[in-house]
């Protein structure tokens, strides 16, 4: 027979484990999966700005202003080296992010694997302090709506089940899961799915594929692999411009209509429709292979994508 005492015991203890459980909301664990005739919202088209060529980071580059972002840019990412004159962040505070806010744009900053691994695994197992610490660093400070992972890196299965611990742990402040609409949490690879790619699937707004210099078939294989965790809403892929003396993967080729980014645009996974597109170095829209002078942008490129994307995956 169980003593009352020891009863009393097993029932605080099953007490105390439901409490500390995370809180599911019904839709996001019901979440579809797999491929989707339609997306709320339609498909969004966003750019990676490189913060140390703005001249607010940079005096010597001519005018190159974030907050000349193209009508139509659903998602600005904040993309930093670390170089930047701290000019820049006082200007994206009161300048960029105002501006682009009243156009309709969210700023979103990204944040290397790198730094998710540097962060101890905390004794008592409770990630919520990392993830306030985390948001403290890159987004309050600064009136962004979101962080952007970058993971281009192989992990071992302890560092993938700690980033995924960090990246939910955000998720309560950031991205579908939150309580705060209309803010973000992306993660965006140059890889195939894997370990951390499934552990956060529910807690992304997007999974974003680094295409670059790749052709639809692959495309399609790639998906393949994402669709029993991912929504096709959730899937976006992205091009290159050409960087100043970096890679050509002759994304952004003229004429604009053989290139492999107004392909990307029209490209959908069979059956479904995508969740985006985006470009890396929206700062070098056009410029063309070798082209490795400092001008204005003109954004021609994203000009025509825009309503590319919109017709193709809506």
């Amino acid at each position: 027979m169980v003593s009352l005492v020891k009863l009393f015991s097993v029932i605080v203890t099953l007490a105390a484990s439901v409490s500390a459980a995370p809180a599911v909301e019904p839709q996001i664990a019901k979440r579809a999966v797999g491929l989707q005739t339609s997306c709320p919202g339609g498909p969004v088209y966003a750019g990676y700005f490189r913060s140390w060529r703005d001249v607010a980071a940079d005096s010597t580059n001519p005018q190159v202003k974030m907050s000349d972002l193209p009508a139509g840019t659903d998602i600005a990412f904040v993309f930093p080296m670390g170089s930047e004159d701290p000019g820049f962040w006082t200007t994206l505070r009161d300048s960029y992010v105002p501006a682009l806010h009243a156009r309709g744009t969210k700023l979103v900053r990204t944040v290397f694997i790198d730094r998710l691994l540097k962060v101890a695994v905390p004794a008592d197992g409770n990630y919520d302090a990392i993830a306030q610490q985390l948001i403290g660093e890159f987004v309050t400070p600064w009136g962004l709506d979101g962080i952007d992972i970058d993971m281009e890196q192989s992990l071992t299965s302890a560092q993938a089940t700690h980033s995924a611990n960090i990246i939910i742990a955000l998720s309560k402040y950031l991205g579908p899961r939150s309580s705060k609409p209309g803010t973000y949490l992306i993660y965006d690879t140059n890889e195939d799915v894997h370990e951390l790619a499934i552990k956060v699937a529910p807690y992304v707004n997007y999974i974003q594929i680094q295409a670059y210099g790749r052709n639809g078939p692959s495309l399609q294989s790639t998906w393949n692999g994402y669709a029993p965790y991912y929504s096709s809403c959730q899937f976006s892929i992205g091009f290159s411009f050409y960087e100043e003396r970096g890679a050509y993967w002759g994304d952004s080729s003229q004429p604009f209509w053989a290139s492999n980014a107004a392909n990307y645009a029209q490209w959908n996974p069979a059956g479904g429709k995508k969740g985006g597109l985006f470009s890396y170095a929206i700062d070098r829209d056009w410029k063309d292979y070798g082209d490795d002078t400092l001008t204005v942008p003109t954004y021609e490129y994203s000009k025509q994508l825009i309503p590319l994307n919109k017709q193709y995956s809506t």
